[in-house]
């Protein structure tokens, strides 16, 4: 994808979020070098959107700075169970979410990224 498709794929997604959600971001040195989104919907379920991180920012805890703050915004929330999908196959992401106590429930559909679509997985964590 380029960066203009990313940039028409974001601007969709964040004028649909809902009241209650949260972006934050991770700086390094006055760069942002990662960010995150999620959302509580209608019926208080809770789903983290995305977690991007630098290719060149992956561990160093960035990833894990953006993880911290969307847990803590999904228990100010009053969260109880929180969902995130992941593409099937992006095995440095599913490890990093099992690391923080996601588990994977199983195939949720698929996504379209960049033309291809790819089958995604459901995880689910318990937050409170």
């Amino acid at each position: 994808m380029t960066p203009e498709q990313q940039a028409t794929v974001w601007r969709a997604r964040l004028a649909g979020l809902p009241e209650q959600h949260a972006g934050i971001v991770v700086e390094h040195d006055g760069v942002v070098v990662g960010f995150a989104l999620a959302q509580l919907g209608p019926e208080s379920d809770a789903e983290l959107n995305a977690i991007h991180v630098l290719p060149e920012q992956q561990g160093t805890g960035a990833g894990q700075a953006l993880m911290n703050a969307v847990i803590d915004a999904f228990c100010q929330w009053g969260v109880v169970e929180a969902r995130l999908h992941v593409i099937e196959g992006n095995e440095r992401a599913q490890a990093f979410y099992r690391r923080n106590g996601w588990r994977v429930c199983g195939p949720a559909g698929s996504h379209e990224v960049g033309g291809a679509v790819v089958p995604i997985l459901e995880y689910r964590r318990v937050v409170a």
